[in-house]
């Protein structure tokens, strides 16, 4: 590009970031290998050479030191100027052109963002379905991928494209555009209109999960019936784990005859105590203890974070392994519960 930064603007922005954007503190300088390092990929060598004593003598320290030299000539640095190893100061100047710099590339790095997410509407606009990217046409324009995930992460986000499976890594998922994304793009509207394609979708994931057999992996019937249309949804899957921690919540609480307000980890404390367990897994207290821990664990680790935040990150998959862990808990409780 023409208005790429030049070796000495990097070597600047590099300086800047060690130096702060305050003024350094009156003869406080900082050491030339310090900055080097952070331009020791522009140099052609890594972080570990430039602060070795080959370093000194080499063809890459004389090309950071011109570097350096060219800065202080415009004012942009100043040098402490002694023998052997040199250090430097900013200058008022020389931060302000870094705020500048900084400026620059946010600007630069937004219009990157806006080009790839022109690219990535045209690549979908005449996709009947959800597509894979192209990536390596789309490559061909000069645009990292990270700047395409960037712009996909931001479509998504305003409602404009959506993801076939969202398990899968952006930049190899399938996508296609909404009804807004399909307006904006100028893309014929769909036949079914957006809510067939979201129908769609939803067979699919049905499908996804219905090869994992959830028949077989959730066998309780009152978990069935809660939760298996939580774990097909488009999005959200923490419901699943919450609803799933309430229902083993719940049937602990009545199994011993626990009131309202006796919840979470307290609870399964007290009905799996292994001095006087309330319910009965094992007679042999080590076990006992062990059972104890798997039902706290899980009032801890799961049912109280998703019982008191949103939680997006679960994907479909991860929440069913969870409430299928649930089912195992509950049919533990069914065992203690039976008369040996």
């Amino acid at each position: 590009m023409t208005d790429a930064l030049s070796f000495e603007d990097q070597v600047l922005l590099a300086f800047g970031e060690l130096a702060g954007d305050a003024p350094m503190p009156l003869g406080e300088f900082i050491e030339e290998p310090h900055i080097a390092a952070g331009v020791a990929g522009l140099l052609g060598v890594d972080e570990a050479f430039v602060h070795s004593p080959a370093f000194f003598n080499s063809r890459e320290r004389l090309q950071f030191l011109a570097a350096m030299q060219e800065l202080e000539d415009r004012g942009l640095a100043k040098s402490r100027g002694t023998m052997g190893g040199d250090a430097f100061a900013t200058t008022s100047s020389g931060r302000a052109r870094v705020r500048e710099l900084r400026e620059r590339e946010r600007a630069r790095s937004a219009a990157r963002v806006r080009e790839a997410r022109t690219r990535v509407l045209d690549e979908l606009k005449g996709a009947a379905t959800f597509t894979a990217l192209d990536l390596e046409r789309l490559g061909r324009a000069g645009i990292s991928m990270e700047v395409y995930q960037e712009a996909l992460r931001s479509l998504e986000e305003d409602g404009l494209i959506e993801r076939a499976d969202d398990s899968v890594p952006m930049l190899t998922a399938g996508w296609r555009l909404t009804a807004t994304g399909r307006s904006q793009a100028g893309a014929p509207a769909s036949r079914a209109g957006d809510d067939g394609w979201r129908e769609a979708a939803k067979l699919k994931r049905e499908l996804d999960l219905a090869r994992q057999r959830p028949d077989t992996l959730i066998r309780d019937s009152e978990l069935q019936r809660r939760v298996v249309d939580l774990l097909v949804a488009e999005a959200s899957y923490d419901r699943a784990v919450r609803e799933a921690c309430v229902i083993l919540e719940s049937r602990v609480r009545a199994a011993i005859g626990a009131p309202a307000d006796l919840v979470g980890t307290a609870l399964m404390e007290q009905a799996f105590s292994p001095k006087a367990p309330k319910l009965k897994l094992s007679g042999i207290e080590a076990e006992q203890v062990g059972a104890m821990q798997l039902y706290r664990g899980l009032m801890a680790y799961h049912r109280n974070p998703a019982g008191h935040h949103v939680m997006d990150e679960f994907a479909a998959e991860e929440a069913l392994r969870i409430v299928v862990w649930v089912d195992h808990l509950l049919a533990l409780i069914a065992k203690a519960l039976t008369p040996p």
